[in-house]
């Protein structure tokens, strides 16, 4: 994926470049010439006081998102899902399989290169277009909700319920300890 990008960029950088005309007067003046030299003068002794580079030998946050990362790739993870009461308090929910996944989480590339021809020296010119999901719909970025693997307690068997910060929304009714009993009817 990274290397890609790298290409895309490239390619950008060619096609906008290959559409310039040279430009013949000068850019970089004397202040700009000033500025940068007083600025590699700072970043020399900033470098001499601190000694650079951090040095960086354990590597503990990398180690950590890649055990992460092989965690969350466990098939049958047992996860346990709990909901946060107004006084702070957790409200057990139930079992479930591995972790969350946000609900904004696309299968495929959100967005895709494309070009149009023209321009007054015959440039290709490349723009950014969004691109749905294999349901043939756009998955927006701004959505808040979790879409949980969770294990019916009646039947052992996983099902996928939908977590928002204010609804839960699930294939099975919730276990009736869970609820307000207010809030059910006298069928639940």
């Amino acid at each position: 994926m990274k290397n890609i990008v790298k290409i895309i960029i490239i390619l950008l950088i060619g096609l906008f470049l290959i559409g310039c005309e040279p430009d013949t007067t000068p850019t970089i003046k004397d202040t700009d010439v000033k500025q940068q030299k007083s600025q590699e003068k700072i970043l020399s002794e900033s470098d001499r006081q601190t000694g650079g580079m951090p040095n960086i030998k354990n590597f503990t946050e990398k180690k950590l998102l890649k055990q992460i990362l092989e965690l969350r790739d466990v098939a049958d993870l047992k996860t346990y899902l709990y909901n946060q009461n107004l006084d702070g308090k957790y409200i057990y929910i139930g079992q479930c399989i591995g972790f969350g996944m946000p609900y904004s989480t696309q299968y495929t590339n959100p967005s895709k290169m494309n070009t149009v021809d023209g321009g007054e020296y015959n440039a290709v010119n490349p723009y950014v277009i969004n691109q749905a999901d294999p349901n043939g719909l756009f998955t927006t970025a701004g959505q808040r909700a979790t879409w949980i693997n969770f294990v019916n307690e009646t039947t052992g068997k996983s099902e996928i319920i939908e977590m928002e910060p204010d609804a839960i929304v699930t294939q099975s009714k919730l276990p009736k300890r869970l609820c307000a009993e207010w809030s059910l009817p006298s069928n639940y």
